[in-house]
């Protein structure tokens, strides 16, 4: 509702860039919401816009943005050829953060695909514009951050195999301990009628 309001402040006002951001931005909010027709018709919207006023770097993220939602609708195959548009724009612009964030989207479509050269190739590609966009020593802290995540994430899965583990063992000890004492009270028994 906000950005709605904001849209028909920024209309009045006539800034298209302002325009073309905010439909955007209510596109991205729609996708976050998992409705993803509505996010579709206000990036197309923006889209259009930013090839009206021939706004090229808007025209690749929306584009980009365009595949993402394509990938959340398990669109692959749609998603990959948006991203190469998105891609082609980003790199006459010569726009890093697009190229590395549009090579990502790409292994990520690729990898759904279930094709893992094509995945790692791009994902190849993301690493080294990483490097050229945050620097090798951001790009180190930030692999170490996702390493750690990553290892932490582990050790929680470990950890909770393990207690599934522990529970099926007590569980097996205490049916081996109740059937032991059944045999030795069945055995009891047993004795006792053969004694009276």
């Amino acid at each position: 509702e906000c950005y709605n309001q904001s849209l028909a402040i920024k209309k009045e006002l006539g800034d298209p860039t302002k325009i073309t951001n905010t439909l955007s931005e209510i596109g991205l909010v729609y996708d976050a919401m998992k409705q993803y027709d509505k996010s579709l018709e206000y990036l197309f919207k923006s889209m259009e816009l930013a090839k009206k006023h021939q706004y090229r770097w808007q025209v690749a993220s929306c584009l980009h943005n365009i595949g993402t939602v394509y990938n959340a609708r398990k669109q692959h195959r749609k998603a990959i050829q948006t991203f190469h548009k998105s891609l082609e724009i980003s790199k006459e612009l010569k726009s890093r953060e697009l190229i590395f964030g549009t090579y990502e989207s790409l292994a990520q479509s690729h990898y759904a695909q279930g094709e893992h050269k094509q995945s790692i190739k791009y994902m190849d590609l993301s690493n080294v514009t990483k490097e050229k966009v945050f620097g090798k020593s951001a790009v180190s802290k930030i692999r170490k951050v996702e390493l750690d995540f990553e290892r932490d994430q582990i050790r929680k899965r470990m950890d909770a195999e393990k207690r599934a583990e522990l529970k099926y063992y007590f569980i097996a000890i205490g049916a081996l301990t109740l059937l032991l004492g059944l045999v030795m009270l069945s055995r009891f028994l047993q004795k006792r009628r053969t004694l009276a």
